[in-house]
């Protein structure tokens, strides 16, 4: 099965990263825009706040995640 992901920001660059080391097969579409809010960011993980900067209910899971990923990806 091929996996189509739409947009290459964060999450479709973690999406793909995380196929390819699977050995699954996928093609990314996105738009070749050069003011994108993931390049702003560059990398950064949201901490989950919302509008009010107060935590999310799933932060704690999701940061452990990220960080979980983080030392994958960094081969730790």
């Amino acid at each position: 099965m091929n996996i189509l992901i739409i947009g290459q920001g964060i999450a479709g660059s973690c999406l793909a990263w995380e196929l390819k080391r699977r050995g699954s097969e996928f093609t990314v579409a996105d738009r070749p825009v050069a003011e994108t809010a993931s390049r702003v960011a560059a990398g950064l993980v949201n901490p989950l706040t919302g509008r009010a900067f107060r935590p999310g209910w799933r932060q704690e899971e999701c940061l452990a995640a990220a960080e979980a990923f983080t030392r994958k990806r960094n081969g730790n």
